[in-house]
């Protein structure tokens, strides 16, 4: 028992003193700054563009084309996923429509498709959330769906809106 208590305090303290050591000094970062000012001149050239009519309505006009170029895209996008619906590719369809979606748009219907596609693809929790999605934007047949999957009758390619 002596050697074990002696052995004990002789290895404690070497075993203290290297975990102290690791921390003694704190770790060596460089400090790199990487702004770079604006030139003067292009400062000033930023405020007569900014104050021009002429390139402001220019800038105007190409928000409303970039706008509506999204909007086109976001269409088709849904026509395509309808497309995949009518024949039966459910995994088409979920990529088309979160293609739509990152445009910028939402359609309830839409919502309330993808819930639907993933509750028939067996991923509960997922359609789950859309179609709660599109029962916040004001589609009806969602609370329907919803109220199916809670008395856990089985959803069909009939539950889909065209």
């Amino acid at each position: 028992m002596r050697f074990f208590i002696i052995l004990l305090l002789a290895i404690l303290p070497i075993l203290v003193k290297a975990q102290a050591n690791r921390y003694d000094r704190a770790a060596e970062t460089p400090i790199i700054n990487t702004y770079v000012p604006i030139p003067s001149e292009m400062f000033m050239l930023m405020k007569t563009m900014a104050s021009d009519p002429e390139v402001r309505e220019r800038l105007r006009q190409q928000k409303l084309a970039e706008e509506k170029q999204r909007q086109n895209q976001f269409e088709r996008y849904v026509q395509l996923g309808i497309e995949c619906l009518k024949k039966k590719q459910i995994a088409n369809f979920l990529d088309f429509s979160h293609a739509a979606l990152k445009c910028g748009y939402y359609n309830s219907t839409l919502y309330y498709n993808m819930g639907v596609a993933y509750i028939i693809l067996k991923k509960k929790r997922k359609g789950k959330k859309w179609l709660k999605k599109a029962l916040e934007k004001g589609n009806i047949e969602a609370n329907k769906a919803l109220y199916a999957i809670k008395k856990k009758y089985r959803l069909s390619y009939n539950w889909f809106l065209y």
